[in-house]
């Protein structure tokens, strides 16, 4: 396994109500295109051998290619591959495959929700799902490879090697903004709260204000990475940034973002982060995954 990708997934019951604690699952793909799911409620800090006892499903064939992203709904899972698919499984009936979509390109971003998926093609495509039909459809909104892509009920937000990164308004059916970067390209981005952030190839940050449909730039941080910034996620209590740098930064969600930590548990770049459900989850080129679970205390472990 040269590199691990990997996103926390909460199952939840048939009304989509959520299940406690223990229902918490991590999911890891990577370039041996194995999949795994990792139930992290059965980690104890006390017994060394709990990290073989996580590990609650493995599949070896889930894709034909390198696996590179991944989104979760209501207790069903997507998986994106450079194998051009993208792959659903259900979760409560032990990773059981769902549905099988084939895209013309790899898939490099996944968002799913309710009846929908969309997903980032390296091909500068967005595809949309329908996971009830099986039909695949798509937009070009962009004149290079989509990177990234987040969504809400308002709009479809795609970062690309194009050095823009669009705002399509999903009501309206289409582009409502597009902001373009100077000298660099959006690498992952995080939008929530009415802040849609950035992480570029330079390692820099760049935040927008998204109140009532501005997306205006307020500011561009240097929180100290060295090289590209491969992961980002906003949340009230912390901005969370990864590089392929190595290292992991945890920052001050505010316009003077400073470093309330910095981990370096990776021998390598870190490809990708998440951050759900008060766990941080870390995905590196050097073959492991790193997982930090909120207890009495924070605890480190690397699977």
């Amino acid at each position: 396994m040269e590199e691990s990708h990997g996103v926390i997934s909460q199952n939840r019951n048939g009304n989509g109500d959520e299940i406690p604690q223990e229902g918490t699952l991590l999911a890891t793909g990577s370039r041996d295109r194995y999949l795994n799911l990792l139930d992290l409620s059965k980690y104890d800090p006390d017994e060394p051998n709990s990290k073989k006892e996580v590990i609650v499903h493995t599949d070896p064939k889930a894709h034909k290619g390198w696996i590179w992203s991944f989104a979760s709904w209501d207790g069903c899972l997507a998986t994106g591959s450079w194998d051009t698919h993208v792959k659903t499984w259900d979760l409560s009936g032990g990773c059981a495959p769902v549905n099988d979509f084939k895209c013309k390109s790899a898939v490099l971003g996944l968002h799913m929700e309710e009846n929908q998926i969309y997903a980032a093609g390296y091909n500068s495509r967005t595809y949309i799902l329908d996971p009830r039909s099986g039909e695949v459809t798509w937009k070009k909104v962009h004149k290079q490879p989509v990177l990234c892509l987040k969504a809400n009920p308002d709009y479809i937000i795609t970062g690309s090697e194009d050095k823009t990164v669009v705002i399509f308004d999903r009501r309206a059916d289409e582009v409502y903004k597009t902001i373009e970067l100077e000298d660099t390209y959006a690498m992952c981005i995080s939008y929530s709260n009415n802040q849609l952030w950035i992480g570029d190839k330079n390692g820099q940050i760049h935040v927008y204000d998204a109140q009532y449909g501005k997306f205006k730039l307020v500011k561009t941080f240097d929180v100290g990475h060295a090289e590209k910034v491969t992961g980002i996620c906003y949340t009230p209590g912390a901005l969370f940034t990864c590089s392929t740098d190595s290292k992991i930064k945890i920052l001050e969600p505010n316009l003077d973002p400073g470093v309330i930590n910095t981990l370096s548990v990776h021998n390598g770049a870190v490809a990708r982060l998440s951050v759900q459900n008060g766990v941080l989850a870390s995905a590196g080129s050097d073959s492991s995954v790193g997982i930090w679970i909120p207890k009495a205390n924070i605890v480190k472990t690397m699977v």
